[in-house]
Parts: C-alpha cells; structure tokens; sequence
C-alpha cells in the first residue's frame, strides 16, 4: 500500500504523527486481507481484533514523502496470527510494526 505524506499529516515540526502511522497501519492491514482473503468487515462478517502493537522506527517521514507499507502475515492464522509492516521510503527502512490479530465472527443480526 502506497501513502503521499500531506502536510495534515504532520506535526508543526513537519514530521509524520505517531497517529498517522497507526492509521495507515490499520489501512495496510484491511488492504491486505482485501487482497489477499476475506475482507475485514465490522458487521456480519469476519472482522480482526488488535490485541498487541510493537512498532520501531529509524527514520522519520516528512511532508512530500511517498511511503510503502508492505504486509505480510508471519505466524498463523487460523485464530490468531502476527501480521508484519514494513514502511520504505524509496527503498530505505521508516520503520516496522508487528501486530497480534485474532479473527472473530461479526453477528450476522446486525448487518
């Protein structure tokens, strides 16, 4: 998943929030299972939970940045599973997230 860094994205010092980060996450995690399985869904349907986020980053990202995040799932599934973020800047390392997922079944009354 591709991301064009705005200026909203970033604090006053012109450096990509923390926040940001975690919403294109987020964003990565349902593209990735867009693509490559059932989509994550709120209601009726199969959705994942977060029930742990490690990140580490070693550079930081700045407004006019392209970003790449890459996802792939590294343990699991069929319940819970780790899925790993990569994010690049023309091919040089912003930083990396590791996240702890479990899938759970949405109640199909409420869709």
């Amino acid at each position: 998943m591709s991301v064009d860094v705005r200026p909203g994205d970033c604090d006053p010092a012109g450096i990509v929030c923390l926040a940001r980060f975690q919403r294109w996450i987020e964003a990565a995690s349902t593209n990735h299972f867009t693509v490559w399985g059932p989509a994550p869904t709120r209601h009726g349907g199969v959705a994942t939970v977060l029930l742990e986020q490690r990140a580490r980053f070693v550079r930081s990202a700045t407004d006019g940045d392209k970003l790449l995040i890459r996802t792939h799932v590294e343990e699991g599934p069929p319940e819970v599973f780790v899925q790993r973020h990569v994010i690049t800047c023309d091919d040089e390392l912003i930083g990396e997230c590791t996240e702890t997922r479990r899938f759970c079944c949405g109640d199909p009354q409420s869709a």
